[in-house]
């Protein structure tokens, strides 16, 4: 009988940078602020993950129930917590996590451990820096527990220059920033975050794209990076094609809001976009954590970010 290959840990085969997970791990919390991108990541399920590949924006998901169809868009709350569709748990804003990919939007079965839900993953992600400076983007909240970290003062903090305003404001201050950031200062105490190992991919490091003159907010993605997880090739041809071909009854109504004719849109013509990363990383919070410490492959998918 065939015995199965397995490399033992002591045989010290050195890994390409770009599938050693220890390594990315390490450079994400060790590398200075200057030799990181911060990414602002906005992660999806396979039915909206789909239909925005097709369509070619990201819009939330209040616009696309009022302006194609009811069950066009799946929200979180309505379709993946239990309250099956409730037209006001839709959103009007379109949210990213900065710093770590955030796991809860492309979670679909609560049975799985933490770790197994951290396998694949889709989603788009780009600098955030550029993001935040939309007139149209805001942060929301940090929740990186700014007060006991300050309160804690680690070598690692205190050592720090950036944390020297922060260290003589009270708890309730401190609280108040945590929870209620201004833009201003926002990715910098991110990135003190991350150089504190404290970012951990939960419901940290918020940032909305708002409403603007009552217009919806929307994001082409030729401005982002798509992440699909390499090994997944196939099954995205497969699901693209499945959803391409329900779509078929909303034709006008995707052609009038998105400029697209999905009656005559293939899987081919989907997946031929430049700025595909088909990550070989074991799940999609390593791949941005990846991309975050190599900024050079970003500016590979997304040229026009180098000189900004």
């Amino acid at each position: 009988m065939e015995q199965a290959f397995n490399i033992s840990k002591q045989e010290n085969i050195e890994l390409p940078e770009e599938l050693d997970t220890e390594k990315i791990k390490h450079l994400f919390v060790e590398l200075p602020s200057d030799k990181v991108e911060l990414l602002a990541n906005h992660l999806m399920r396979p039915d909206g993950f789909a239909k925005t590949l097709i369509t070619g924006s990201i819009r939330c998901s209040e616009e696309l129930q009022d302006r194609i169809a009811f069950d066009f868009a799946k929200p979180h709350r309505s379709y993946y917590q239990g309250n099956f569709k409730r037209f006001y748990d839709t959103n009007d804003y379109v949210s990213f996590g900065v710093g770590k990919a955030q796991q809860l939007y492309h979670r679909g079965n609560s049975e799985k451990s933490a770790e197994k839900e951290k396998e694949n993953g889709i989603g788009f992600t780009m600098p955030a820096k550029k993001l935040l400076s939309q007139n149209s983007v805001a942060p929301s909240w940090l929740c990186i527990g700014l007060p006991s970290l300050v309160e804690k003062h680690s070598e690692r903090v205190v050592s720090d220059p950036r944390m020297e305003k922060y260290l003589s404001l009270s708890w309730n201050e401190l609280s108040d920033i945590d929870m209620r950031p201004k833009k201003e200062n926002f990715l910098e105490l991110v990135d003190i975050a991350r150089k504190a190992d404290l970012l951990d991919g939960r419901d940290q490091a918020e940032i909305n794209m708002y409403k603007q003159t009552g217009e919806y907010p929307h994001l082409a993605l030729d401005e982002t990076i798509i992440l699909i997880p390499k090994i997944q090739r196939k099954t995205i041809e497969i699901y693209l094609k499945k959803k391409i071909k329900e779509l078929q009854k909303n034709v006008e109504e995707i052609k009038q809001l998105f400029g697209v004719d999905v009656s005559t849109i293939s899987v081919d013509s989907v997946l031929s976009r430049k700025n595909i990363y088909w990550y070989p990383q074991e799940n999609i919070e390593i791949a941005v954590e990846y991309l975050t410490t190599h900024p050079e492959k970003i500016y590979e998918f997304l040229p026009q970010e180098k000189h900004i």
